[in-house]
């Protein structure tokens, strides 16, 4: 991962051409996309007062302002919010600095405050899926790696006959089963030495939706899948 500092440039009275994606994507989702691809792009929440913003420059996560609060807990809320409509200024200059981490520690603290948020009053299910994009973060100190999940049963762990291998000696040799089906996404356990863990809770297996923090042995991961709203 390379943590060369970004270049944060003055504001000018111009204003960035917007693209605006409405509901189309999630925040996590447009962080990881810019991140990746090294942009320099700023984030608007258009459906909140005053509107949320979140900056990257050079593929870097640089700040965020949400109301009154700006810097990570500000990025946090609009990376959780539960409906975001968005737009996105690409080339937006950006001035201040007040975010730290790495885009993908960022993503991990966001999903591992919303484990830790009271249950809505309007919870959210797992979709019947036909699919889109499932997606599993592994992150390793300073490296991280991104797979793509396809319908069916994906092996985890640190055999090399592993669909997703993790090379590190906490995580079993056959540590972990996620399961896609038209039921939703089911994450098991295959009898690991040191356990399988959704946000601080060891589990044999549970259902999930969302953006949903992992744990393989000592081995953080964040998982994406999708979900809707109960009418």
């Amino acid at each position: 991962m390379d943590n060369s500092a970004p270049v944060l440039t003055k504001q000018t009275p111009s204003e960035p051409q917007t693209v605006r994606l409405g509901k189309l994507f999630g925040i996590a989702d447009q962080i990881q996309a810019l991140c990746l691809a090294r942009k320099t792009a700023e984030i608007r929440v258009v459906n909140v007062v005053p509107t949320g913003r979140i900056n990257i420059v050079d593929g870097q996560v640089v700040h965020a302002e949400f109301g009154t609060r700006h810097g990570l807990d500000a990025a946090i809320e609009l990376i959780n919010h539960p409906d975001p409509e968005s737009e996105v200024a690409p080339d937006a200059p950006c001035s201040q600095r007040t975010i730290h981490l790495p885009y993908l520690q960022l993503l991990l603290e966001a999903a591992q405050r919303k484990d830790e948020t009271p249950p809505s009053k309007h919870p959210i299910t797992e979709s019947r899926l036909p699919q889109p994009d499932i997606k599993l973060w592994i992150i390793l100190g300073s490296r991280s790696f991104e797979c793509v999940l396809k319908p069916g049963v994906t092996l985890v762990g640190r055999d090399q006959g592993s669909d997703v291998i993790i090379p590190e000696p906490t995580v079993s040799k056959r540590h972990a089963a996620i399961e896609i089906s038209d039921e939703g996404v089911l994450v098991r356990d295959l009898d690991s030495t040191n356990g399988t863990y959704i946000g601080n809770q060891r589990i044999s297996e549970a259902r999930v939706a969302g953006r949903v923090r992992l744990r393989f042995g000592c081995v953080n991961a964040v998982l994406t899948c999708p979900v809707r709203r109960d009418d």
